[in-house]
């Protein structure tokens, strides 16, 4: 394996979540809103009922017999472990908390952009923009390892801006095939008979979609919704830019080819 696998698969290990030392923050910093796979509305900041003192939820193991199905599909990708670390544990005062949960947003954020860009860092077609994303990992990598307050006047609009600029040119330079319409709209459509190899799939809104049987084998799935998206017996082992919160917000089952360095949902089963 070559240094720049190696490189991009330690990074991916670190984005692993590990529910265990967190004290719950994505519990209380995000939202949750009935349209997005939760009973009810729930504004960011506040602790969600279900949430223990121990910072364990009370119903994880009924998460969708209590159509928690939002809380299914996330993945912070480890920025609650590293807040939490950050911060020490769980502060006292309000504005301490306060700090913490946008410390775990700016991290969750700089992850995701840290992940896509380990991933475009590897593709062969990329090989010219191989210089200037070893540049942007290492910024980042170095961004994610500042203490609390610093990591607070992160600007993270600027950084993900800037990524994007890069993950266009990735796409465009490692996809043969782009949609006439970006992003695509494909809510509740059967692709079944659709060529969707080597095809440029980024931000698609694959909403309860039907891929099942599909080759997505080199397709970019990059910021894609896949909510409800039926991806049984789909090939995913080379897609591109494929998150575990996206696998988790679709249906699959065990013949549906996964990338490595990604699980298959417990809810699959």
């Amino acid at each position: 394996m070559d240094h720049r696998q190696q490189r991009a698969d330690q990074l991916k290990r670190q984005m692993t979540i590990d529910c265990e030392n967190c004290c719950g923050l994505c519990c209380v910093a995000l939202y949750c809103a009935r349209s997005e796979g939760f009973p009810a509305d729930k504004s960011a900041g506040v602790p969600c009922q279900h949430l223990q003192r121990d910072f364990r939820c009370a119903i994880h193991q009924k998460l969708a017999q209590k159509n928690y199905t939002g809380c299914m599909a996330f993945d912070c990708m480890g920025a609650g472990q590293r807040a939490t670390a950050l911060a020490g544990g769980l502060p006292a005062g309000r504005a301490e908390q306060e700090r913490l949960s946008a410390a775990f947003l700016q991290l969750w954020q700089l992850y995701q952009v840290c992940w896509y860009l380990a991933e475009a860092s590897i593709l062969p077609a990329a090989q010219p923009l191989w210089e200037q994303l070893d540049r942007a990992l290492d910024e980042l990598c170095r961004l994610v390892s500042l203490p609390l307050l610093p990591l607070l006047q992160v600007d993270v609009e600027r950084c993900r801006t800037d990524a994007n600029q890069l993950l266009k040119r990735a796409v465009a330079m490692a996809c043969k095939k782009m949609d006439g319409k970006y992003p695509g709209i494909y809510l509740g459509r059967d692709l079944r008979r659709r060529t969707l190899r080597e095809r440029d799939l980024s931000m698609a809104l694959l909403i309860a979609a039907d891929l099942r049987g599909c080759d997505l084998s080199g397709t970019s799935l990059l910021g894609a919704d896949l909510r409800d998206c039926d991806l049984r017996g789909a090939d995913l082992h080379s897609s591109l830019f494929l998150l575990q919160g996206q696998l988790n917000a679709a249906r699959g089952d065990s013949s549906t080819r996964l990338p490595a360095g990604l699980c298959r949902p417990v809810s699959w089963q």
